[in-house]
C-alpha cells in the first residue's frame, strides 16, 4: 500500500486531482505543457466544468475580479446556480471614477445576492473622489495615464490578490472583444506571479452569447448597457459604442490605449518606478494644498486651463510649475515676495500660478519647470529666462519691466542671460 501511495503521489498531475485530494502542490508554477493541456481540455468544455475545476483545485484561494460587467455577471450567475458563489469572493476595484449607475448597480447586486462575498478595494491613499484629487491633482489621468492606472486600478488589484492569497482568479475577458484579447486562452499564467493563474471562463463566448444568456436567465445588468455602452469603466474613458464598432472601441476613444492596466504585465522595476512616482506626486500635492493657501494670501491667483485666459486678460506674470518639482517648491517663497512687489509697483498686472503638469493651455509652450511667462495686455507672451527662479527680486522686476517697456535703454547683464533696464518706465500702462 505504501508503494502504491508513493507512486500515485509522484506521478499524477496536480491539475487533475479529485476534489478530496490535497491541493498543497497546486500553487506551484504551471509549466507551458500544463497550460496547453488545460486549454485543450477546456476548448470544448462547458462553463460549469471550468468553474468546478478551478474552485475544486484552488479551494480557498480562488476569486473573481469583476467590474460587474456582463461577462462577470454570467460567471457569477453560473456560480450561484452551481452553489459555488459563496466559495468565490467577488473582488471589485472602485477607482473612485465610476459611473453613478455602476455604483448603484453593484449595491443592488449585493442586496440580491446576500450569500456572496463582495470585497471592494480602492486606491490606498484616497477613499473618495475629493481625496483623490487632493492627493494627485484633478487631472492625473491626462497628465500621466499610466500612473493614473497604477494608482486607481493596478495597485488596488495587486493589493487585493495578495491580501486574499488568491492563486486563481476569474476575469471577464473574451476573444471577441478584439485587440490584445483576440488570441486569449481560457487558462494562462499570471505574469505578475508564477504561482498564480488567470482563468478566462468565457474566453470563447461572443457578445451575443453573453447577452443571450443574461436575457434568457433574466439576470439583471448595468442599465448603461441598454443606453449603448458595451464596455463600461470610468466615466471619462467610456463612451457609447457607435454602429459597426467593436465591443471595446468605446473605451479610451481617441487614444491608443486598449487595456486598463490590470491585464498588462509590469516588471518589478516598472512597478517600483510607478510606486516611487506615486509617492512623489502625492507629496507634491500635499505641498500644493498649502502653497495655494499661501499664494492666495498674497494675491497670487491659482488658475487652471479653463480659467487661465480670464486670469491673464489684462496682463499677468504666470508661473508654470509642477507640484512635485523641487525647484518649484524652493521658488515659491520668492515668487510670493515678487508678487507683492508687482502689486505695489504695477497694480494693474495680475500674478498667476498654473499647475503645468496637469494643465496644457494653448499658447503656453514649455518643457521644464518652473517656467515663467509674461503676458502683455495685447496678448503677447514672453517666455522668461531659464534661470528666472534663481534671480534676485530686483533682477526679476528689471526683466519684467524690460519686456513691458521695450523702448527704454537696456543693458545686457553678461552672466544672467537677461536684459536689465537702467531706468523704470511703465510704457505698457502709461504710454
Amino acid at each position: 500500500m505504501l508503494k502504491s501511495a508513493v507512486f500515485f503521489q509522484l506521478f499524477i498531475s496536480p491539475l487533475f486531482l479529485p476534489v478530496w485530494a490535497s491541493r498543497a502542490s497546486v500553487v506551484k508554477k504551471l509549466g507551458d505543457k500544463e497550460v496547453v493541456d488545460l486549454n485543450l481540455r477546456f476548448a470544448n468544455a462547458s462553463l460549469t466544468e471550468v468553474l468546478h475545476w478551478a474552485t475544486d483545485q484552488f479551494a480557498g484561494h480562488v476569486a473573481q475580479l469583476t467590474s460587474f460587467g456582463v461577462t462577470g455577471l454570467v460567471v457569477a450567475d453560473m456560480l450561484q446556480r452551481e452553489k459555488l458563489l459563496n466559495a468565490v469572493p467577488q473582488v471589485t476595484i472602485d477607482t473612485l471614477h465610476l459611473f453613478p449607475e455602476t455604483e448603484s448597480f453593484i449595491s443592488e447586486w449585493q442586496q440580491e445576492h446576500p450569500n456572496a462575498t463582495v470585497k471592494v478595494f480602492r486606491p490606498m491613499h484616497a477613499s473618495n473622489r475629493t481625496a483623490f484629487s487632493e492627493n494627485y491633482g484633478p487631472n492625473l489621468r491626462a497628465a500621466d495615464p499610466t500612473l493614473f492606472g497604477y494608482v486607481s486600478k493596478l495597485e488596488p488589484m495587486r493589493r487585493a490578490l495578495g491580501a486574499m492569497q488568491v492563486k486563481c482568479w476569474f476575469t471577464g475577458r473574451r476573444q471577441s472583444q478584439g485587440g490584445d484579447r483576440a488570441n486569449l486562452q481560457i487558462v494562462e499564467r499570471d505574469p505578475e506571479d508564477d504561482t498564480r493563474i488567470k482563468v478566462n471562463p468565457l474566453a470563447l463566448w461572443s457578445w451575443d452569447d453573453v447577452m443571450g444568456y443574461l436575457r434568457k436567465n433574466k439576470v439583471h445588468y448595468n442599465p448603461l448597457i441598454d443606453r449603448g455602452y458595451k464596455s463600461i469603466g470610468d466615466v471619462e474613458t467610456s463612451s457609447v459604442a457607435r454602429v459597426g464598432e467593436g465591443e471595446r472601441q468605446g473605451r479610451w476613444r481617441g487614444s491608443s490605449q486598449t487595456e486598463c492596466g490590470m491585464h498588462v504585465s509590469e516588471t518589478d522595476a516598472s512597478i517600483e518606478e510607478l510606486s516611487s512616482a506615486e509617492e512623489s506626486i502625492r507629496a507634491g500635492y500635499t505641498w500644493e494644498t498649502k502653497a495655494r493657501v499661501r499664494a492666495d494670501k498674497v494675491g497670487v491667483k491659482t488658475c487652471d486651463e479653463a480659467t487661465l485666459s480670464t486670469c491673464v486678460k489684462d496682463g499677468a506674470l504666470v508661473l508654470v510649475f509642477a507640484p512635485w518639482c523641487p525647484h518649484c517648491q524652493r521658488f515659491e517663497p520668492q515668487y510670493n515676495v515678487l508678487a507683492k512687489r508687482i502689486h505695489d509697483d504695477l497694480p494693474h498686472m495680475s500674478v498667476v500660478r498654473l499647475d503645468g503638469w496637469e494643465n496644457k493651455p494653448k499658447g503656453f509652450d514649455f518643457d521644464s519647470f518652473p517656467t515663467v511667462f509674461l503676458v502683455l495686455k495685447n496678448g503677447t507672451k514672453v517666455v522668461g529666462p531659464d534661470d528666472f527662479h534663481e534671480m534676485k527680486i530686483k533682477e526679476e522686476m528689471a526683466w519684467i519691466l524690460a519686456q513691458r517697456a521695450p523702448k527704454v535703454a537696456l543693458q545686457k547683464k553678461p552672466h544672467a542671460g537677461f536684459l536689465q533696464q537702467t531706468s523704470v518706465v511703465d510704457d505698457d500702462y502709461h504710454a
